[in-house]
C-alpha cells in the first residue's frame, strides 16, 4: 500500500512539473494587428472638387465612377456645436482647400476623430459649390446639396491605415492677425484658423453662446473694427452658458471658416462670411478689451527711437 502512494505522489509531482515547463510565465506572443484601406488609392485632388461643383447639382451630376481624394478632418462635432456636418482639408497644415460633408447625423467624432487623414469616395454623392464654398453630400432633389444618410457614411467614408493603425495628423491651424486677412479673395473657406486679438461686441457679453430656441449668431470684432459672425447651436453641450465673465476678454480665436448663401437661390452673388468653434477650448481671451477702430498707441521702443531722433536733429541744428 505505501509503494502505491508513493508511486502516485512521485506521478504527480512530475506532472505538475510538466505542466508548468509548457507556460511561459509573461511572455505571451502578442497578436498582429494589421489596418487595411477599404478604398483603393487616391486619384483625384481634393482641389480638383471646386471644378466638378455646381451650384444646384441635378440628379445627372451624381458621380458614377470611383472619384477618390484623402483629406485631414478639422472639425469635431463632440461638443454639439458643429452639427450635421465635418470639415476637412487637404494637409494638415498650410492647406490650400477645404470642403465641408454634410451628414444626417451626429456623433461622427466617434468615427472620424479631428486629424484623422481619411479617404472619400465620392461615387455616388455630388459636389455643390456657392460661392467658393464646397460641399459635398447626397443628391436630394428639394435642396442644393443632400446629406449623407449616416448608415451610410461607410459607403463613402474610410480611415486611411499605415499598415498597423489609422493614420492620425496634428492640425495646425492657419495664423492671422486680423478677420480681414483671414478672409482675404475667400481663400480659406471651411479650413480650421486661428485669427488673433479678437473679442466679442459689446452687445453679446450680455447673452448666452446660443439662443434657447435655435441657433444663435454671436459676433466677434478685432482692432481694425471688423466683424465675423460666430454660429452657435443649441444643441452644442454649452449652448446656455453665458458669454461673460469668462469670454468677455479678447485674445486668440481657432475656428473653422464657412460662407452662408440662402440655398433657394445658391447663384446668387451675395453671401454671408461666418465661422464655428468646435468647443469652447477654441477660445483663449486672457487680454483686456480694447477699443476697436481706436489707433493703437507706439510701442515703447518705437516712443524712444522717436525721442533720440527728435534729440539728435536738436543737436545737429545747434551745431550748425
Amino acid at each position: 500500500m505505501k509503494n502505491i502512494y508513493f508511486k502516485a505522489a512521485i506521478f504527480s509531482a512530475l506532472s505538475m512539473l510538466t505542466f508548468s515547463s509548457c507556460v511561459k510565465t509573461d511572455d505571451y506572443d502578442v497578436p498582429e494587428i494589421k489596418c487595411t484601406n477599404k478604398f483603393a488609392a487616391a486619384n483625384h485632388q481634393l482641389s480638383e472638387l471646386a471644378t466638378i461643383a455646381k451650384p444646384k447639382p441635378v440628379e445627372a451630376d451624381i458621380i458614377k465612377e470611383d472619384f477618390i481624394v484623402d483629406a485631414y478632418v478639422t472639425s469635431s462635432d463632440e461638443s454639439g456645436n458643429i452639427y450635421k456636418m465635418m470639415f476637412l482639408q487637404d494637409k494638415p497644415e498650410n492647406p490650400t482647400q477645404g470642403i465641408e460633408i454634410d451628414i444626417d447625423g451626429g456623433n461622427q467624432y466617434l468615427d472620424f476623430p479631428t486629424g484623422s487623414l481619411v479617404r472619400i469616395n465620392l461615387k455616388g454623392l455630388i459636389v455643390q459649390a456657392s460661392n467658393g464654398n464646397i460641399k459635398v453630400g447626397s443628391y436630394d432633389p428639394n435642396y442644393s446639396v443632400g446629406r449623407i444618410n449616416p448608415n451610410k457614411v461607410s459607403n463613402y467614408i474610410a480611415r486611411v491605415c499605415d499598415g498597423q493603425k489609422p493614420v492620425v495628423a496634428t492640425i495646425k491651424p492657419l495664423e492671422f492677425n486680423s478677420i480681414a486677412d483671414a478672409l482675404k479673395n475667400g481663400a480659406h473657406i471651411n479650413q480650421l484658423v486661428k485669427i488673433k486679438n479678437v473679442q466679442f461686441e459689446d452687445p453679446e457679453l450680455t447673452k448666452n453662446f446660443a439662443d434657447d430656441s435655435g441657433t444663435g449668431d454671436r459676433y466677434i470684432v478685432d482692432k481694425k473694427a471688423a466683424r465675423l459672425d460666430l454660429r452657435f447651436s443649441n444643441f452644442a453641450t454649452f449652448a446656455k452658458s453665458p458669454i461673460s465673465p469668462k469670454y468677455a476678454n479678447s485674445g486668440d480665436i481657432v475656428l473653422l471658416l464657412s460662407r452662408y448663401t440662402s440655398p433657394s437661390n445658391p447663384t446668387a452673388p451675395t453671401f454671408t462670411e461666418q465661422a464655428y468653434i468646435r468647443d469652447l477650448y477654441d477660445m483663449n481671451f486672457p487680454n483686456p478689451r480694447f477699443n476697436p477702430g481706436e489707433p493703437e498707441a507706439p510701442a515703447a521702443n518705437a516712443v524712444n527711437l522717436l525721442q533720440d531722433l527728435i534729440l539728435k536733429i536738436g543737436q545737429l541744428s545747434y551745431q550748425v
